[in-house]
């Protein structure tokens, strides 16, 4: 049985997506605004196994967690332009996926023997997410590298919860407020993950725009703004609970991420208590 614990630490920093060999028109029209120098609030989630102490009950102390961090990696992060004044990203970009490596690398002898890193996430944004869990292989002669990238969405629906076989009676002791005969709705918070490996000169795991294209296309342009039970056709014929939702999104996103990268993982929230997860762990 494993046992996690996990920090939350945050720096602010600032960078630009640039290509050397490109021109400044090249690389806006690859990277879009991302090219431009700009900054975020950044949140990092750092996870962390091992045995507990039998005289204090931790893996670790936290306040031991928040002291390695602000030496390791806060301090040089923290108020900096990561493509200037970090020589590990003179020659990478700055992507999020690339920092959680990087963090990876950095924290990854810094804690105790009894302590075991087992997972990095640099959160850029609300909307954008990278994780890395160590998992590295040789591809030929060349490392790679696996990250988990996550992207979110929203969209808002409408749906009625009822099952066409019961009788009014029966559906309104099964579903109770959620039967009632003009509907209810969601504002939905979608995330989707991705697995894969990381390609060295963009240093991201997906296109983002191709990302973000696939999920309108496939999943926004049916499902915001609709009334589930009368705008989706899978939906007039089963219960539009937001666990058959999210194995919709699922089936309409996988086969076009079936290879590297892949569809890890869709999750949905139906509210800010209540989300429903549907993938591969």
């Amino acid at each position: 049985m494993l046992l996690q614990v996990t920090r939350m630490a945050a720096f602010e920093a600032s960078h630009f997506y640039r290509l050397t060999h490109l021109s400044d028109e090249e690389n806006a029209a690859r990277f879009g605004l991302a090219s431009r120098h700009h900054g975020h609030n950044y949140l990092l989630h750092v996870g962390l196994t091992g045995a507990l102490n039998p005289t204090t009950g931790w893996i670790i102390n936290t306040q031991d967690i928040d002291r390695l961090l602000r030496e390791t990696v806060i301090k040089e992060l923290d108020h900096t332009c990561i493509n200037l004044d970090h020589p590990y990203f003179h020659t990478r970009l700055p992507t999020t996926e690339n920092l959680a490596l990087y963090i990876w690398d950095r924290l990854l002898a810094v804690f105790p023997e009894s302590v075991q890193l087992c997972q990095i996430q640099v959160c850029e944004s609300n909307r954008l997410a990278a994780a890395f869990r160590g998992e590295r292989s040789l591809s030929g002669t060349q490392e790679v590298s696996t990250v988990y990238f996550t992207r979110a969405y929203e969209f808002t629906a409408s749906h009625r919860l009822f099952n066409p076989a019961l009788s009014d009676e029966e559906n309104r002791a099964l579903f109770g407020k959620c039967f009632s005969p003009n509907g209810h709705g969601h504002n939905y918070r979608l995330e989707v993950t991705l697995a894969g490996e990381i390609t060295p000169e963009q240093g991201m795991v997906t296109d983002l725009a191709k990302l973000d294209n696939c999920v309108q296309q496939e999943v926004l342009q049916t499902l915001d703004y609709a009334y589930l039970n009368r705008d989706v056709p899978e939906f007039k014929t089963q219960v539009p609970t937001t666990e058959h939702l999210v194995k919709f999104v699922w089936d309409r996103l996988s086969p076009h991420f079936a290879a590297s990268p892949r569809l890890h993982r869709v999750r949905l929230y139906e509210t800010p208590r209540s989300w429903f997860d549907y993938g591969l762990e």
